[in-house]
């Protein structure tokens, strides 16, 4: 076979970018082979069927809150107070269940304790808007204190007989708290990897104000997460007293320490928006075997602590380090793709013909917009018409960024009207809404998860689905490479790999990505804001054909920008704010660039200032 011939097979077989980054730990797996000999070797029986069966029973609960408490982190949140809420929620459910005598009653207590104090999190992390460290190290203590004052610092006994069948119950010989626990496990990474709602999760923890952009509700979504954390730690709260017979203020005591160890050294980042659920089940394996391991070699709880401690502090330098690995190989990449002559983007297509400007598909009326006692607009009107690009000029502070907030949808205006061809008034729909109505906006950092590849962020917000409904229905991954690959080369755009992360991509090939993703059949405007900025010569000339061909096609383009030269490249019309206000709108042949400079700076144009002394 020529070398020639082999590169389509070697194609084929190229290691695929996963959501989230890689697959496994390799490295991980070795240290959990080496500790297990290294144990074995020290005492042979901890190699033995019964050990094994007690190691599996032992983490059966980190399992549980693990691929929760994963999704946390995932999403760019952090949940601290499970260990005291596995305890409130343990003693709260064992008193209904005694109080009731009924296991049944007992254990649906207990699970609804437990997502009720999960959305009590997720409800205070969202009024509050402080850090959701600070928030739930304070309900750690809230909860582990009332653990004890409901029960005076008592254990409850006397639970239903049936509560015994938690612990001793076997399937094949398989603890039943195991199969439970594996079950839980699977099914939360399948919901992770495979669903619309974990694709958000990914979005939204490697940038959430790109993810809100896109419509997506943010808070509502992490709100959510807090409430299946809940009810991962009532499930483990049932499974431990369960297994125990009992339930004392103590249970779930160093919990969140041994979860969130597993999960960082599972490779789930700290700062969110990557992580495998395969790493995680590894990470908590790893630890299993090395809490089961110290005890087999007769170490001592406190040295147990000091150990488990040092293996966190390992995990979080591991994760920074493969962070700055990761940095490294993006601008490595970036600085690759950048030196290359083709830079990976080929020249758009001149097929589309020019359309002439048609009806107006946009048209706002007065708009003002005030932040307190300081008024960022008044009195912009403007239109903006099917297939023509509009330029919108203005020196900082001028207010272009909050016309474009309410253009968009993200702000809603104090007072005026937008209204869109076909829909009549829309001022007060939001940006999702907005963009089902066929406007979509490129905002200036992008709005695009840096974490994920281009067939990701082009279906954001709209994701293909195999089946199911909501967000929990299954992403059609293959559907969203295709028509991430058919939109980004209908404007004249190749990528060698449409999921690799974004963050991998030139600016350029970045900038495409985000001005691609407004490029759908229904779209009637289309908000470019400074779509031209830090790019070089060249991808600043495609950035430009990209929205003019937008505009061909008969989409209303609004293009935000300071370059005047790209002003006189691309522009059918010009709109210059000064302090809050249209100083100028006119067609762009009526107007130089050195006109466009006075008009930014507040300055008459030259020809009135004549005209105004001619008749003076």
């Amino acid at each position: 076979m020529s070398p020639t011939s082999a590169l389509p097979l070697l194609r084929r077989w190229r290691p695929r970018n996963h959501i989230g980054g890689a697959t496994g730990r390799a490295g991980l797996i070795l240290l959990a082979a080496a500790l297990v000999a290294l144990f074995a070797i020290a005492n042979p029986n901890f190699i033995g069927a019964g050990n094994i069966s007690t190691t599996l029973v032992n983490v059966s609960g980190t399992l549980v809150a693990a691929i929760a408490m994963a999704r946390l982190l995932i999403a760019g949140q952090i949940d601290l107070s499970i260990g005291g809420m596995m305890a409130l929620v343990a003693v709260s459910g064992a008193w209904v269940m005694r109080a009731t005598d009924d296991f049944v009653i007992g254990a649906v207590a207990t699970l609804a304790f437990g997502l009720l104090l999960g959305l009590l999190n997720g409800v205070l992390v969202r009024v509050l808007k402080i850090s959701p460290i600070i928030v739930t190290l304070a309900l750690l203590g809230v909860y582990s204190g009332l653990a004890f004052v409901i029960t005076q610092s008592r254990p409850i006994f006397e639970l239903p007989q049936e509560i015994e069948l938690v612990g001793r119950l076997r399937i094949a010989g398989v603890p039943v708290v195991v199969i439970v626990a594996l079950i839980v496990f699977v099914a939360g990474a399948l919901a992770l990897t495979k669903t619309v709602s974990g694709v958000r999760s990914y979005a939204i923890g490697g940038d959430a104000r790109a993810a809100s952009a896109l419509g997506i509700d943010v808070p509502r979504h992490l709100t959510w997460l807090y409430v299946y954390m809940g009810g991962s730690v009532g499930l483990v709260a049932l499974l431990t007293f369960g297994r125990l017979g009992s339930a004392s203020p103590n249970l779930g005591v160093g919990l969140e320490i041994a979860v969130i160890t597993a999960v960082i050294l599972g490779g789930v980042g700290f700062a969110g928006g990557t992580g495998r659920p395969l790493g995680v089940f590894f990470g908590v394996i790893t630890i299993g075997i090395l809490n089961a391991g110290l005890i087999f070699v007769g170490i001592s709880d406190y040295w147990q602590t000091v150990i488990g401690g040092s293996v966190l502090l390992l995990a979080l330098g591991v994760d920074q380090l493969n962070e700055y690995r990761r940095s490294r190989s993006r601008r490595a990449g970036r600085a690759r793709v950048d030196g290359s002559r083709e830079d990976g983007l080929v020249e758009p297509s001149a097929l589309h013909a020019h359309v002439d400007p048609g009806a107006v598909a946009l048209r706002a009326t007065e708009l003002r917009k005030s932040y307190g006692a300081v008024t960022a607009v008044s009195d912009v009107s403007l239109a903006l018409r099917a297939g023509q690009v509009t330029c919108l000029l203005g020196d900082n502070g001028a207010g272009k960024s909050t016309v474009i907030k309410m253009l968009s949808g993200l702000v809603r205006p104090d007072g005026g009207r937008i209204e869109l061809d076909g829909h009549g008034s829309i001022e007060t729909l939001d940006s999702l809404e907005l963009r089902e109505l066929g406007v979509e906006t490129v905002y200036q950092d992008l709005a695009v998860a840096p974490n994920l590849g281009a067939a990701y962020n082009l279906t954001l917000g709209r994701e293909p689905r195999r089946f199911g409904f909501g967000s929990l229905a299954v992403f059609d991954r293959q559907a969203a490479i295709e028509q991430a690959r058919a939109r980004l080369e209908s404007l004249g755009i190749v990528l060698d790999d449409y999921l690799a992360p974004v963050a991998s991509l030139s600016g350029g090939q970045r900038q495409c990505v985000a001005i691609a993703r407004s490029d759908v059949a229904d779209v009637k405007v289309v908000i470019l804001d400074e779509p031209t900025a830090a790019l070089g010569v060249r991808q600043k000339a495609l950035v430009l054909r990209l929205a003019r061909t937008l505009a061909d096609r008969g989409a209303a383009v609004l293009m935000i920008t300071h370059d005047v030269e790209s002003v006189g490249l691309i522009a059918d019309r010009v709109i210059v704010l000064n302090l809050g206000r249209v100083s100028f709108d006119d067609d762009a042949d009526q107007v130089t660039s050195r006109d466009l400079i006075h008009l930014m700076a507040g300055l008459e144009l030259e020809s009135t200032a004549k005209a105004r002394n001619a008749e003076a």
